[in-house]
């Protein structure tokens, strides 16, 4: 796997990429199952099998291009998989590469606002990881994440390229210091 990268282009340009040809995924790019391999978000420490799996809507013919997520995962003492829905829809008030998401069934009243900060390849052509911001929110901290096509943590020299990368925004560098792997399997 190679260590290159595409960052947003308010971030600090690292060697390897060109902040000023952002281009984030598609849709299409998101589609299907990312585990999540890191995060700073305290509500998954005491879940395990925590994946994201994002499903075009059957009936979005509109330019929204919206996505159905379902956040699946068990409890760390359970084998039983919970799952929390929602709706994600591209944002239009903020740059490419940005969602709003709403919860759907007893979750409808939460909402968040996210986006991708940094993705990279795999060892074929296809996007293999994502860096996610999300907002604080009434219910959630600001807090970082890593998706994962697949089921391990990033390599070494990707992961140490994305911690010199963000250690000079100041309103992600807190965020780095709580960023934990959930409990695999």
């Amino acid at each position: 796997m190679t260590s290159a990268f595409v960052l947003r282009p308010s971030l600090r340009a690292l060697p390897t990429s060109d902040p000023s040809a952002f281009q984030p995924p598609s849709t299409n790019d998101l589609l299907g199952d990312w585990w999540i391999v890191q995060t700073s978000l305290p509500y998954w420490r005491d879940k395990r099998n925590v994946k994201i799996t994002y499903t075009q809507l059957a009936n979005d013919n509109t330019a929204t291009h919206s996505v159905q997520d379902d956040a699946s995962y068990q409890l760390l003492d359970s084998d039983k998989t919970k799952i929390i829905r929602g709706i994600n829809t591209l944002s239009q008030r903020d740059q490419p590469g940005a969602w709003d998401w709403r919860g759907t069934g007893w979750v409808k009243i939460v909402s968040n606002h996210w986006k991708i900060l940094a993705y990279g390849p795999g060892a074929g052509e296809d996007m293999e990881w994502l860096l996610i911001h999300t907002e604080k929110s009434f219910f959630t901290p600001a807090a970082l994440h890593v998706y994962s096509r697949v089921k391990t943590p990033l390599p070494r020299p990707v992961k140490d390229a994305l911690v010199d990368a963000l250690v000079d925004c100041r309103d992600l560098r807190t965020l780095l210091e709580g960023v934990y792997e959930p409990q695999p399997a």
